[in-house]
């Protein structure tokens, strides 16, 4: 006999098999039963405030450090990159005597971060006294003095030493009492290769004739008078494209306008102003001059 299994919604008999039953439908695989649900968390208001107050003060702890750092970073670039004076160049200072005969430093203006870039240097070396002679270094110093800041030069002085020598040998002759005494060792040169090829002639005295320009009388730092004179020279009549800076170890008679005859000795080429244009000139000391004469 089949087993038989009764329905409980309609009482139909069922066979053992049967998961619906035929006449109403009903199911006879019960449904899984659900999970329970849990039952609600009671909140800690108080907690969850001391926990956003907590998150708070830290971010603002950390913003305030990224607000100090950039702070600090953009004042040291503002600092490093200030504008500020500083002192550059050379001194050369005598091994002999011990005195600074030479200085080249001048004052520039660069950003603070670069500054210790900038020094002076002190070199060792032999001032024109020891080299030369007391008098060959007081002629140097009397050449220096031109390049100040009140005189016309805008470049260094600096004795080539072949005109060193040649003054040491022959200081009797500067300046000279009598034409007589230069006229024959002086050579009759043409200022524009005198200009041009300025080694060739520095130290060898020469003969140039030309016409005043400029007459100063300047006191040396020692208190020296030398007259300083530019001259520019003539020859066939004609004013050269040349500019002759002469220096005369006292005071002299010429002026401005007058033609003069002049026995010079080639130091150094040097730079002097001329309105806004800085020129190339031959500095020369004079050994005899005269003036008043008829250009040639």
């Amino acid at each position: 006999m089949l087993k038989t299994k009764k329905c409980p919604e309609c009482g139909t008999q069922n066979q053992i098999t049967n998961i619906f039953c035929p006449t109403c439908g009903y199911c006879f695989v019960p449904e899984p039963e659900k999970p329970a649900e849990p039952a609600p968390r009671e909140t800690d208001s108080r907690g969850e405030h001391r926990l956003f107050k907590g998150v708070t003060v830290a971010v603002i702890i950390v913003l305030a450090l990224i607000t100090g750092l950039a702070s600090f970073l953009i004042s040291r670039e503002i600092e490093r990159s200030r504008m500020v004076m500083v002192e550059t160049g050379t001194i050369w200072k005598c091994s002999e005597c011990g005195n600074i005969y030479k200085k080249r430093v001048v004052t520039v203006e660069v950003p603070k971060a670069d500054s210790d870039n900038y020094t002076v240097e002190i070199v060792e070396g032999k001032c024109f006294s020891c080299r030369y002679g007391p008098e060959v270094g007081r002629y140097q110093t009397l050449l220096e003095s031109l390049s100040r800041p009140d005189t016309p030069l805008s470049s260094t002085v600096e004795m080539q030493p072949t005109a060193a020598e040649f003054l040491g040998e022959h200081l009797e002759l500067f300046p000279a009492e009598d034409v007589a005494l230069v006229r024959d060792i002086a050579s009759e040169a043409d200022p524009r290769l005198v200009e041009r090829d300025f080694e060739q002639f520095a130290g060898k005295p020469i003969h140039v004739t030309g016409k005043v320009v400029a007459s100063e009388v300047i006191k040396a730092g020692d208190g020296t008078e030398i007259t300083y004179l530019r001259l520019i020279p003539v020859m066939g009549g004609q004013e050269l494209e040349v500019v002759f800076l002469i220096v005369y170890p006292g005071v002299s008679g010429l002026l401005k306008g007058d033609v003069a005859d002049c026995y010079l000795l080639p130091v150094d080429q040097v730079k002097y102003q001329s309105g806004d244009r800085n020129v190339s000139a031959v500095l020369c000391i004079a050994m005899f001059m005269s003036g008043g004469l008829t250009p040639p």
